[in-house]
């Protein structure tokens, strides 16, 4: 009977269905079970538990029931408690710490017989999954990807279907890390086949999830979307909010990249609405920094204020050493925001010398160092605007060379379109003023590249780009305006 039981719980958790395992060993647990069924009920309680993101309560279970486990002398689910205590190391972003657990776990395994290792099979590739994923928290992808591939042998060894299907979108994330893309793409689409032949929902929005994010990568944000909007249903239906807001907040990414604004403003409000119930101050971060970002660019300061003052006591507990960075991060936003709705002088040149302050201090990190380049870049264009001063196209000319010259430019391919805009503008420049007929190939080869740098539909996003800041710029871009669109119009 409790075989049946044991087995109806797992299949609960394999299918994703967490909340439902919990509630079904609450109704378990009401039968007084002793000794070691107690113990297993208590450890399957903390896979449900992590399942619906309760990693606290999990981790003070899996600490209770492991010492029970071993007096009992279960090695199965002995292995499996100190391999699950790893996981919530590993997600609490302690992998060394997961590591000595599981070179633990795989001393037990080395003192046992041939015949006691075969039967422990699944064991052993759940230990060696965390192994990998421990040096893959660590960065270690080649690392990572070795035990994984060695793991996979043993998956396929022993013909689990499941495990090899995980195993491949694991691979995939390696590989992702390590290469081009494209490099992960076939293995999540063989572990979405498996996982659609196992008639696996769970595991099928899992790998759907992770093909947004490839399409995302890749620029082609209408296919993200798709992907992330295939999933949100199965989302929906579950009780883990952070994991609602994780995929609230990649369509409100995907939808910001393919520059429809409105709606990714839309779908980070929903994430915010779910923060109060989750401990996960990562994602608090996240959405909050975005949301005030979003605010002020809508010119809504109130909102603006409204959301940093709930972002700064978690800045202060993550960021510490970096927090006046951050919070002056979003008053020189407020700042750009006024002077792009005045066009006024002096707003402008607070701007550039706080930016140029912060542009001088070594401490600031690239994306932060690229965001105010770009921001720097636009206070120049108005300025040349205003004066007519060629020397402000030579400092934009040289902050955009040097920015396209970046291997690693943001991992998102959206950061180079106002790059792209800058460089575009400087070369039209220089051909108009100089009468430089060379400035004019340069477009067009630029334009050519545009794939390249700002991903599948580069082009027209760079075309939808510049039309939406075309408004600050008054007519100097008009006729720039006309040859991107005769370029796009033809490719």
């Amino acid at each position: 009977m409790f075989e049946k039981e044991l087995k109806k719980i797992e299949d609960y958790i394999l299918y994703g269905q967490s909340k439902e395992a919990l509630e079904y060993i609450n109704e378990l647990e009401k039968k007084n079970y002793s000794g070691i069924k107690k113990d297993i009920l208590k450890l399957k309680k903390c896979y449900a538990l992590f399942g619906c993101g309760n990693f606290d309560l999990a981790f003070e279970l899996v600490e209770d029931v492991l010492p029970k486990l071993q007096k009992e002398d279960s090695i199965k689910y002995y292995l499996e408690a100190l391999t699950h205590k790893a996981r919530i190391m590993i997600e609490r972003s302690k992998p060394d710490e997961a590591l000595v657990i599981l070179k633990q776990s795989e001393h037990i395994l080395d003192k046992l017989p041939t015949e006691r290792i075969e039967e422990l099979y699944k064991e052993r590739i759940s230990l060696l999954f965390f192994e990998g994923a421990a040096y893959f928290h660590k960065q270690d992808y080649k690392r990572a990807l070795k035990i994984t591939e060695e793991n996979l042998e043993i998956a396929e060894y022993y013909k689990d279907k499941f495990s090899v299907g995980f195993l491949y979108i694991f691979i995939a994330d390696c590989k992702s890390r390590l290469g081009p893309p494209g490099a992960a793409l076939d293995y999540r689409e063989e572990a979405l086949r498996i996982f659609t032949e196992l008639k696996l929902p769970y595991w099928i929005a899992y790998v759907q999830h992770y093909l947004g994010h490839y399409y995302a990568k890749i620029g082609d944000y209408d296919k993200a979307i798709d992907y992330y909007l295939k999933i949100k249903p199965f989302i929906d239906r579950r009780d883990n909010a952070y994991q609602k807001i994780v995929v609230l907040g990649h369509l409100a990414s995907a939808y910001y990249f393919n520059l429809d604004k409105d709606i990714s403003y839309d779908y980070n409000l929903q994430a915010y609405q779910l923060l109060d119930k989750t401990n996960r101050l990562d994602a608090k971060e996240l959405i909050l920094g975005r949301l005030v970002t979003a605010s002020i660019d809508r010119g809504e300061f109130d909102e603006a204020d409204k959301y940093l003052e709930e972002l700064k006591p978690i800045i202060k507990q993550s960021k510490k050493q970096r927090y006046d960075l951050i919070i002056q991060f979003y008053e020189i936003k407020k700042i750009l925001k006024k002077f792009y709705d005045s066009k006024n002088t002096i707003l402008r040149e607070e701007a550039e010398r706080k930016i140029r302050e912060i542009l001088d201090n070594e401490t600031i990190t690239d994306p932060s160092r690229w965001s105010y380049l770009l921001d720097l870049c636009s206070l120049l264009l108005h300025e040349y605007i205003d004066t007519g001063n060629n020397e402000l196209i030579d400092e934009i000319e040289t902050i955009t060379s040097n920015l396209l010259n970046i291997p690693k430019f943001e991992d998102t391919v959206i950061r180079r379109l106002p790059v792209l805009f800058y460089r575009l503008i400087v070369l039209w420049l220089r051909a108009k003023i100089n009468r430089n007929d060379k400035k004019l190939e340069e477009i067009q080869e630029l334009l050519s590249k545009t794939e390249v740098l700002a991903g599948i539909k580069g082009n027209k996003l760079l075309m939808k780009y510049i039309k939406d800041v075309q408004e600050y710029y008054t007519t100097l871009i008009d006729e720039l305006v006309e040859i991107v669109e005769k370029y796009v119009t033809s490719s």
